[in-house]
């Protein structure tokens, strides 16, 4: 019995515990809640928020206003627009709001409602949207000694010069200027919280980049044209965007290097292939057309030329310059021996002189090492000149045409073989004769079957044919040797164009990168 009447009273303690400390909490909240209606009911008794806190006369109150950047939404290049979401830091004092916490069961701070407390018009300067109020929030926490804080968050849309002179590499310095629209300096003066703009829950931007340490903050008086003697406190703040160029290296500046380098490799292509105009013009179409693609993603402007537009004009410029160039090599490459001579300095300098220098050979004018199935009449010596239709006669040329008369001349009697003649003696070389020289033989055979000519003159008459045969072989060699120079000049030119159009191209390309910096 007795454990029994200990259990019962502990468990009555205890509940009489309980039951003590839930109502002195309840008497607690109550009269929290009651401390803060009468705190207000007290502070907001006498209270005109149409009235503007100043104690003295003469002395301006004090605003201090703060910005804080939450994201870059979008930076409209053609209207010349940022849209960006911040929130907007403000405190200033009112004496009217004061009290002592030790009055209020040690209330320090309370939350009101923003309609009824006196508020600056302040406003955005360079509103891009037309809505140049500041917005503001629902409740404001006033502190015991009248300060007031407000931190509304808000979209602003505003003006920014851009400019693209450097694009993709640019930056942008875009300006806010916040102030009072119907107070002047004597009234309201604002100060800056802090010397720099502070990212707050940043969310980045995929195509800019926003180093708040490099934003500026000047806080200045603004005087009115209209009015010389009224002056506006203004805060503005420069914001630096800097652009990311990734996305645009690897679909604008990328394709424009590969289409200047493949401009280049034409010039590696021969000119017996027939393609090298070809290849050029194709390219030069490509970039056109992608150069109409490359219009749509740079930013429409008239003040400047950007930095990618001007490297894309440099590339369509050299690709058109490979086009004249490749014109002139496929007319040097195809030129005739019968029409064109090349002139000695010419020959000496890109024949002689520079192929060494071009990793070419030392002398394109020196014939290759003889091949012994090579007709040995068409080995020209260096110093010949075209040969014409004739006979070696006495260290002298003699026409063909003029034999062919000595010979209608020639009398059907006995006829002696000239010393002074250099012939050639047929009979060894019965098996290289050409088609030419079977069809003269068998126009002699034929005369001869029909007039009674004596030996010698069959002889002569052969050997005649045979000299005429050899001239034009000789002849022919000849013009070869001569197209074959103009065919190396080509490729002289062309190794020259593939070092210029190359130094070009790099030099042209280093400088856009170095735009960078």
């Amino acid at each position: 019995m007795g454990k029994t009447q200990t259990t019962e009273r502990t468990i009555y303690l205890w509940m009489h515990v309980l039951l003590i400390t839930c109502f002195t909490s309840g008497v607690h909240g109550t009269t929290l809640a009651a401390e803060i209606q009468r705190l207000q009911t007290d502070l907001f008794a006498d209270y005109s928020k149409h009235v503007m806190p100043i104690n003295e006369t003469g002395v301006p109150l004090t605003m201090y206003f703060g910005l804080s950047v939450n994201q870059l939404m979008d930076v409209d290049e053609k209207n010349l627009l940022i849209t960006t979401r911040v929130w907007l830091n403000q405190y200033w004092s009112d004496f009217r709001l004061q009290w002592d916490p030790s009055n209020y069961s040690d209330i320090e701070s309370v939350a009101v409602p923003f309609d009824w407390l006196w508020y600056p018009d302040l406003v955005l300067d360079n509103s891009g949207d037309g809505d140049q109020l500041l917005p503001t929030w629902k409740f404001a926490t006033v502190y015991y000694d009248g300060e007031i804080w407000m931190v509304p968050p808000a979209k602003l849309v505003s003006p920014c010069p851009i400019d693209v002179t450097y694009f993709p590499f640019d930056h942008q310095d875009c300006p806010l200027s916040f102030g009072p629209w119907d107070f002047d300096a004597s009234q309201i003066v604002l100060e800056p919280i802090s010397n720099y703009v502070p990212k707050e829950n940043y969310i980045e931007n995929v195509e800019w980049t926003f180093p708040s340490n490099e934003s500026d903050v000047l806080a200045f008086l603004d005087f009115d044209d209209c009015c010389p003697d009224e002056a506006y406190s203004v805060i503005r703040y420069t914001l630096h965007f800097q652009r990311r160029p990734l996305y645009y290296m690897l679909n604008i500046v990328l394709p424009c290097i590969s289409f200047s380098f493949l401009t280049v490799c034409t010039f590696y292509m021969p000119s017996e292939s027939g393609e090298k105009i070809t290849i050029c013009i194709s390219l030069l179409i490509a970039l056109s057309i992608f150069s109409l693609l490359v219009a749509e993603i740079m930013p429409a402007t008239s003040e400047t030329s950007p930095l990618i537009g001007t490297y894309l004009l440099f590339v369509m410029g050299i690709t058109a310059l490979s086009v004249f160039m490749t014109i002139i090599i496929v007319n040097i490459s195809y030129r005739s021996a019968r029409q064109y001579r090349m002139k000695p300095w010419v020959k000496r300098v890109f024949l002689q002189v520079l192929p060494k220098y071009l990793w070419l050979g030392d002398d394109l004018t020196k014939d290759p090492t003889p091949d012994p199935s090579v007709d040995p009449l068409c080995r020209v010596p260096k110093n010949c000149v075209a040969p014409s239709l004739g006979v070696i006669e006495n260290g002298q040329v003699t026409q063909l045409s003029d034999v062919e008369n000595q010979q209608k001349s020639v009398s059907y009697s006995n006829v002696n073989k000239p010393d002074n003649t250099k012939l050639i003696d047929v009979e060894d070389k019965k098996n290289s004769h050409t088609s030419e020289t079977v069809d003269g033989n068998n126009r002699i055979n034929s005369i001869t079957n029909t007039t009674p000519v004596s030996k010698e003159l069959e002889h002569l008459l052969i050997n005649l044919s045979n000299m005429k045969t050899s001239t034009r072989k000789q002849n022919k060699c000849y013009i070869d040797k001569i197209e074959k120079e103009w065919k190396h000049l080509a490729i002289v030119v062309d190794r020259i164009n593939v070092i210029i159009f190359t130094l070009i191209i790099v030099i042209g390309t280093l400088s856009l990168l170095c735009q960078r910096n």
